[in-house]
């Protein structure tokens, strides 16, 4: 069947549909589905950064772990020249 869009009713003319409004409801639609996607995308984008920044905090915990460690066990080491002293002491952490 053919869309009708007026009606000749005994000579009259009626309009019956609004072609306007139709292609304002189809705009209207694709940017919904747009505003869906660009939605979705900042979801996922932020997903990976979170990802991303929860990596990095672990190696950072575990880098800090690591200085820790090789700190406990580090000694100082001071030469003074007026007196000709060697110093060696433990590092405190």
């Amino acid at each position: 069947m053919a869309d009708v869009s007026k009606l000749n009713l005994y000579g009259d003319v009626y309009n019956i549909k609004d072609a306007t409004a139709r292609q304002n409801a189809q705009d209207a639609s694709t940017a919904a589905e747009t505003a869906q996607q660009t939605a979705s995308n900042a979801v996922q984008t932020a997903n990976t950064a979170k990802t991303t920044a929860d990596s990095a905090s672990k190696n950072a915990t575990t880098a800090l772990e690591s200085a820790t460690a090789a700190l406990s066990g580090a000694n100082i080491i001071e030469y003074q020249a007026d007196s000709e002293t060697i110093n060696i002491s433990k590092v405190e952490v």
